[in-house]
């Protein structure tokens, strides 16, 4: 009993208490383009590793500030011939189906997501109010093939400089001779689990309404058997 209440305190602890989330990405150097992306609990004892090197894509568990166990992440052929095979298959029913199933189907979904608008734009805010932006560190040099492109992503970047304010700082600096991109990138964001978790409650009982609302318009009660049972 004491160890089933240690561990209901334990699960009650990781989902009110936020998480950290740290990406570092690095281009220019000799070993090439990496990406660490780090995701600790609340205490920063443990986490996930999810990192990129010249030789792919690994995935580790982090035990404090040390990497206690790697596995790289490999494809196999096999998953990707199922998939071909099950989008093939998809594609053949779409099409035996014929037109008039698939615009029902679209008129459906549309009913759907209208009747759905409010509770996924509350959902929307309520999963951004889960995100904080701790820190943010940027330093990149870039370029793009049209000079003009390259100005009108550099004006993005100015625009969101500007709305990160004392949480961080970003230095770019457009190169209009050639293509490239090289600097660092260092992002810490704070997740708060609890808000998440009660969007996602919020939005499944407003589409489990909307299903069952559905289906009552689909399959009506038999009035007769109604006007029985109240006459009986």
């Amino acid at each position: 009993m004491d160890i089933l209440l240690l561990l209901l305190f334990l699960c009650f602890l990781i989902i009110l208490a936020p998480v950290r989330l740290r990406v570092h990405g690095e281009n220019g150097s000799e070993r090439g383009p990496t990406l660490d992306i780090r995701l600790r609990t609340w205490i920063g004892l443990a986490g996930i590793r999810l990192f990129f090197t010249g030789g792919g894509w690994c995935v580790g568990a982090l035990l404090g500030w040390w990497t206690v166990w790697t596995v790289p992440l490999r494809r196999g052929e096999g998953r990707k011939e199922k998939r071909g095979a099950r989008v093939k298959d998809e594609a053949e029913a779409d099409v035996s189906d014929g037109f008039s199933a698939r615009v029902e189907r679209f008129v459906r979904a549309g009913r759907r997501l209208s009747e759905l608008s409010l509770p996924l734009r509350r959902t929307a805010l309520r999963l951004l109010n889960g995100f904080r932006l701790r820190r943010i560190k940027c330093r990149v040099t870039f370029g793009a093939s049209d000079p003009a492109t390259t100005g009108r992503i550099y004006g993005y970047f100015v625009a969101a400089s500007s709305l990160v304010g004392a949480t961080g700082s970003v230095d770019v600096t457009p190169d209009f001779k050639t293509q490239r991109l090289d600097g660092e990138a260092r992002v810490e964001i704070r997740i708060y689990p609890h808000r998440l978790l009660l969007a996602t409650v919020y939005l499944g009982w407003h589409v489990a309404l909307a299903w069952f609302s559905e289906r009552r318009k689909r399959n009506p009660p038999d009035e007769g058997i109604i006007r029985a049972g109240a006459t009986g």
